[in-house]
């Protein structure tokens, strides 16, 4: 396998790196590239696409996500997004480069579905894309992230969770307000807010596997001195190994801001929400098996990935590349995809399409 020119296709899609739902020139590239470089049929669909390799009657799917974040690369990269505010410091030009590759390179008798996701960040893709899965009768799905803080290039694999579950919330509370001097004249929220965010790490009790509350905003009121605050908004990200545990940490944490709200008036909205991503046991042991340097992760990652999506629907197994035990941590400004991955990614592919 020459690596030169998936390299240079990574380098390409780094440097038109597109935000969630706007990935219009990625998928050009990346279609532009499949037809000079494949013998595969290509599907555009509305946001994405996937590419195609008939042969046998077992049907195969492999996944890479598009699209990068709203995160500043630090400087001096040679292939530097053009989007100053635009970056992939989550490896996704490093995941479809590898994909698009496999496309090129693989010789399965199988027939095997390359897709190319949109929408990973705010976990809107995957649920428009799994529908592919029960249409085409699909029978297993695999996909990988890069992960930070291990070996180079090692094979990590989990049974049971691979990635939480997690979920956005947004709760607002609305009182009345009124002169900073008279302020028993309305009803300030600020207390309700404090008092439930003394008591959030209590609601975790009785909880068999991790799960985590983190404080991403609080806004009491505004900036005038002389108006006592009447409306504030707490926003909360929970995520957990279980998605069971997730609804029910998301339920106390409504049932205790409808106690402390008291006669202030309270609304919520849930944003940006994540599945479990959870493994099929037997696609494990098919990873465990094929790649020989592997290693099992103990814990799940904390992070959330929508590739859950898929594994509601068929079984699949989502597995993680070791980009280096001193590798920047993914969604920050020093992050890059490290290139010798493609080539691992693309070897542990070939054996999971036999």
């Amino acid at each position: 396998m020459s690596n030169e020119k998936y390299i240079s296709l990574r380098h390409e899609l780094h440097r038109n790196a597109e935000l969630s739902g706007r990935e219009s020139k990625t998928i050009k590239i990346l279609i532009d590239f499949l037809r000079e470089n494949s013998d595969c049929e290509i599907f555009p669909q509305d946001g994405w696409f996937y590419a195609l390799k008939r042969g046998g009657e077992r049907k195969l799917a492999f996944r890479a996500d598009m699209d990068a974040l709203p995160i500043s690369e630090s400087p001096g990269c040679p292939y530097a997004s053009i989007d100053l505010n635009v970056s992939h410091r989550c490896g996704h030009d490093g995941h479809c480069a590898a994909l698009a590759a496999f496309a090129c390179e693989c010789r399965s008798d199988n027939t095997v579905y390359f897709i190319f996701q949109h929408s990973e960040e705010n976990g809107q893709g995957a649920r428009e894309c799994a529908k592919l899965l029960k249409k085409e009768g699909i029978g297993e799905i695999y996909g990988f992230h890069n992960l930070p803080g291990f070996e180079k290039s090692k094979i990590l694999y989990r049974y049971g969770t691979f990635a939480c579950a997690s979920m956005g919330l947004e709760l607002r509370f609305k009182g009345r307000s009124s002169h900073a001097a008279y302020p028993e004249n309305g009803i300030n929220p600020a207390r309700a807010i404090a008092e439930i965010l003394i008591s959030l790490d209590g609601l975790k009790r009785d909880f068999k596997a991790m799960s985590l509350i983190t404080v991403v905003g609080v806004q009491v009121g505004g900036k005038a001195f002389g108006t006592s605050a009447g409306d504030g908004i707490l926003r909360l990200t929970i995520r957990g190994e279980l998605e069971a545990e997730l609804t029910l940490l998301k339920e106390r944490i409504l049932a205790l801001c409808r106690e402390k709200a008291g006669n202030i008036s309270f609304s919520y909205e849930i944003r940006d929400p994540f599945p479990e991503t959870r493994n099929n046991d037997s696609c494990v042991d098919r990873i465990k098996t094929l790649c020989g340097d592997s290693e099992e992760l103990t814990h799940p990652m904390r992070w959330s990935e929508d590739f859950g999506y898929y594994l509601k629907e068929i079984p699949g197994a989502f597995f993680g590349i070791g980009s280096g035990v001193n590798c920047p941590q993914l969604h920050t400004g020093d992050y890059d995809f490290p290139d010798e991955l493609i080539e691992t990614a693309v070897d542990t592919f070939k054996k999971l399409a036999r």
